[in-house]
């Protein structure tokens, strides 16, 4: 295709766009254009024409349409059958992509999710047995890896892929992936440890995920990534039984160091909590605040003090709760070791910010809010400075100060993309989810759903938010 037929294609394309207005008969329309643009250059490859198509609907945001879909099934099947696998699996591989990213972000299901890795799978089997060596398996297998890491974060296809990434290591034997890939699951690694580090009530989750990454990594030499992964895996509380609960207060009683027995104190609490034992940690909590060491400059005291409150709030005592976040949002943060940390004041912040907010004590809810902002700027947290972006909005919504109640929405939305993947990952982390939904629901309260919209397609292009 040359300069003139490629630019004459893309006004025929343009022109249907600006006059179809219903998606079925787009779908017709767009068809109509490519079976006319090949009647008349009938020396152009079909695939050429579906492909510029698909360009134009991805760059105009409109992969969510059922024609973007349809266009995808005939390029598919026009690369397939000139035995084009490669390019026919980055095909499918888009679309899959596009619907994975449409159920995390509450557009339609993707009820093709199936189907399209079907022949994902059938395309990779192609090109795999045309390209793959011994020389250009690490490359094409991490690249793979990738892929699949992927597409298993879907719950629908998380088995599936799996049973795949066994197929294809049983073909083609295990692999050394390349140094990039290796550092980005370091990377991941890195960030998990660090979060469980500071909120052992997220390990539940983080396990999962790592759980699921130990699966592909497993079975090829990732070096000591997958023993790492394990151990942090291993290190997550778990459900413990009463012999095991009397010797885990044992050791504490026992323990030399103040700092390390409100460690140990802490994450027996959590493990109690998740045995359904509350009660408990809340009495283990409230026996190490009141032992004559006990100092709140320290940041693992603080931690029990911040869980004490936490598990309160949990059991409806929200005034002990409101007492107990009150002392800790009025420390000033420190910089030094063991000393009491950003990250501990400023959720302490958030925790009374909401108890406020749930009593309508909006003025209250809101000063508390824009400290947790400065706090998370300077904690250089884009997940915590975009929820307290989002909680001063509305709680200026609340008080009627609308004006404001916009400045913080825009500056949330501005900071949003960061906000929402898990570092150094494509994948979108579930609180990340939690801040769109509210986010979305504040723009519709001020009548600015149109500039959510706008702000998601930038994020998620072609999704039908």
């Amino acid at each position: 295709m040359d300069e003139n037929q490629y630019r004459e294609l893309c006004s025929e394309i343009v022109r249907v766009l600006s006059t179809s207005e219903q998606s079925q008969h787009l779908d017709e329309d767009l068809v109509q254009v490519k079976a006319n643009f090949f009647d008349k250059y009938p020396e152009i490859q079909p695939f050429t024409i579906s492909r510029v198509i698909l360009e134009i609907l991805r760059h105009n945001n409109l992969q969510a349409l059922t024609a973007f879909s349809k266009i995808s099934i005939m390029c598919f099947e026009e690369l397939s059958s000139l035995e084009r696998w490669h390019e026919a699996s980055a095909v499918a591989e888009d679309v899959l992509g596009q619907q994975i990213v449409q159920k995390k972000v509450g557009g339609p299901h993707g009820e093709e999710n199936g189907m399209w890795f079907d022949l994902w799978m059938k395309s990779v089997r192609e090109w795999t047995k045309a390209s793959i060596t011994e020389e250009s398996w690490p490359s094409w297998g991490s690249g793979l890896l990738r892929r699949m890491d992927y597409f298993s974060t879907n719950p629908d296809l998380n088995e599936r892929v799996h049973e795949f990434w066994r197929e294809i290591i049983k073909t083609y034997g295990t692999f050394e992936p390349l140094h990039s890939t290796i550092q980005s699951y370091e990377t991941e690694l890195s960030e998990f440890a660090q979060i469980v580090s500071r909120d052992t009530d997220s390990y539940q989750a983080i396990k999962h995920i790592l759980s699921n990454k130990v699966r592909f990594l497993k079975l090829i030499e990732a070096g000591d990534v997958v023993d790492r992964m394990n151990k942090l895996i291993v290190m997550a509380p778990r459900v413990m039984t009463e012999d095991e609960i009397e010797f885990e207060l044992g050791v504490i009683k026992s323990t030399q160091s103040r700092l390390e027995a409100f460690r140990l104190a802490n994450e027996l609490a959590t493990s109690l909590r998740i045995s359904g034992k509350l009660d408990r940690a809340i009495s283990l909590l409230e026996e190490m605040l009141l032992r004559p060491d006990y100092d709140i400059l320290y940041d693992v005291m603080a931690m029990s003090k911040f869980k004490l409150a936490v598990y309160h709030s949990e059991s409806g005592r929200i005034e002990s709760a409101k007492n107990l976040f009150t002392e800790l949002s009025e420390q000033e943060p420190q910089f030094e070791n063991n000393l009491i940390s950003t990250y501990t004041v400023l959720h302490s912040c958030n925790r009374l910010a909401t108890i406020f907010h749930d009593n309508g004590e909006y003025e209250k809810s809101k000063s508390l809010s824009i400290t947790e902002h400065k706090l998370a700027e300077s904690f250089g947290d884009p997940f915590m400075f975009v929820r307290a972006c989002l909680n001063v909005a509305n709680d200026c919504r609340l008080l009627g100060q609308r004006e404001e109640s916009i400045d913080w929405l825009s500056l949330g939305l501005m900071n949003i993309k960061d906000a929402i993947f898990v570092p150094g990952h494509q994948s979108v982390n579930p609180a990340g989810l939690s801040l769109m939904e509210v986010s979305k629901n504040l723009a519709m309260e001020l009548g600015l759903e149109g500039r959510w919209e706008s702000v998601m397609k930038t994020i998620f292009p072609g999704t039908n938010i």
